[in-house]
């Protein structure tokens, strides 16, 4: 900020994701005029971001191997044992 007068800020926009539907997304920018949080509201929103998708592709692969179990062995699957929720999270 020293050397240019901008500081860090975002943008914010929607755009629509496929299979999610309309999401809003953050771009960085630099400003002349901002606040003294936009970077860290930024960088948190990333955050959030990255750990909303790590949580829907463990969700994504715990339901493809449940199906997967149901497909081959049936409910009685001794696989189901090794099916945990705690992956999730």
């Amino acid at each position: 900020h020293s050397s240019t007068g901008l500081w860090l800020s975002y943008q914010t926009f929607e755009t629509k994701k496929r299979g999610v539907g309309r999401v809003e997304e953050k771009k960085a920018i630099m400003l002349v005029e901002g606040h003294m949080d936009d970077g860290f509201t930024f960088s948190r929103a990333q955050e959030e971001e990255s750990r909303s998708a790590r949580v829907i592709r463990k969700c994504q692969s715990l339901f493809n191997r449940a199906l997967e179990f149901l497909k081959t062995e049936g409910r009685t699957s001794p696989s189901w044992s090794r099916l945990s929720l705690s992956e999730v999270i």
